[in-house]
């Protein structure tokens, strides 16, 4: 399991850019096979980030629990099955 210590998350969060916050995930997952999305949301939230997570139908980045919740809301999706599918996702 992921600590909830500065980890490559901060330096992206800071940028507030998607992509590069995407590219510190992957490189994350890369060097933990073991880790999965849900647990990077999980340091997200255990950090009081903006940043959430949205498994299908590719990852996405968003900022703020309402854009994500419009984002869930627009894929016809739960949060809890969002976190089912964070949970099965690996990169």
């Amino acid at each position: 399991m992921l600590s909830t210590r500065p980890t490559p998350f901060s330096i992206a969060e800071l940028s507030r850019d998607a992509a590069t916050i995407a590219e510190a995930i992957s490189a994350v997952l890369a060097m933990s096979l073991e880790t999965n999305l849900l647990e990077v949301e999980e340091v997200f939230r255990d950090a009081g980030s903006p940043v959430y997570l949205i498994a299908k139908p590719e990852l996405t980045i968003v900022f703020g629990m309402p854009a994500w919740r419009s984002a869930l809301d627009r894929l016809g999706m739960s949060p809890l099955e969002n976190r089912y599918a964070l949970a099965g996702s690996t990169a």
